[in-house]
């Protein structure tokens, strides 16, 4: 592990990089998903433009305000939850700790890429040594979610049930 933190562009090419090694099929997945979109990715006060050009990700500097067919910002916090299995995307969303922008289909891509970079990384291990490199320090303590929402599709006799097996929140 180095002793200084990674930038998020660096962090980001790193991550394509280590799918295109272990997993092309998801690496050409993440190509035909991300298409010819650019996403604007925020994590605290860092931001990058992200597209992929001729095949390659590029990864550059850029301001809140810099245009993109879709946008994304989080927390390190959040980020770093996720990453330790204490957090599900859907749920930092719902919380505010992920916070998206776009139209519904670049939003949904943005998703669809975050899921399959969550995916392979669970599958490889050697994906997990530059979220070290990230997140230089020590891990913070659980992120206390306060997701309380629930599908409509979930029936009432459901709900009673969890709520009775003090499932609920």
């Amino acid at each position: 592990m180095s002793s200084e933190k990674r930038s998020l562009g660096g962090y980001i090419q790193r991550l394509v990089a280590l799918v295109d090694e272990h997993d092309p099929v998801a690496g050409a997945r993440l190509r035909q998903v991300a298409g010819d979109r650019t996403a604007l990715v925020g994590l605290d006060e860092e931001w990058v433009l992200v597209r992929f050009t001729a095949g390659r990700l590029v990864a550059e500097p850029a301001g809140p305000g810099t245009a993109a067919t879709g946008s994304g910002r989080a927390d390190r916090a959040t980020v770093r939850a996720i990453l330790l299995g204490r957090a599900e995307v859907s749920g930092a969303v719902l919380d505010g700790g992920i916070h998206l922008a776009g139209r519904p289909d670049d939003v949904a891509a943005m998703s669809l890429v975050v899921e399959i970079l969550l995916d392979v990384s669970a599958r490889t291990p050697p994906m997990r040594v530059p979220a070290e490199d990230f997140f230089v320090g020590p891990a913070p303590e659980a992120v206390a979610l306060a997701t309380a929402w629930y599908p409509a599709e979930i029936p009432p006799g459901e709900i009673a049930l969890l709520g009775q097996l003090g499932l609920l929140p």
